[in-house]
């Protein structure tokens, strides 16, 4: 398999993760989880799943009707802004 070069990314601390197997051609997931909500997120570097141009991660929250977010590889601070704004939506 050969080496994505993923940048590291700093998680919140108040968030759980959880990795999960990829399928249907992700090669990356992990689920964040605060509270009652959870966003499902994967990283896809051959544009496999969707729409971009370059290699890319989805993030999606797993309640309500959020939509769907994509930031390229490099833009972790929107991906992590994303997933706290989603996090944070009517959690108690």
């Amino acid at each position: 398999m050969d080496k994505l070069n993923l940048p590291f990314i700093k998680f919140k601390e108040d968030w759980l993760i959880q990795l999960v197997p990829p399928f249907g051609g992700a090669d990356v997931r992990f689920i964040a989880k605060k509270g009652n909500n959870e966003v499902s997120v994967y990283f896809d570097s051959k544009n496999r799943l969707g729409f971009m141009d370059a290699p890319y991660w989805e993030a999606y929250p797993l309640q309500g009707d959020a939509e769907t977010a994509r930031f390229f590889k490099d833009e972790i601070e929107g991906l992590i802004d994303f997933i706290e704004d989603s996090l944070n939506k009517d959690n108690k």
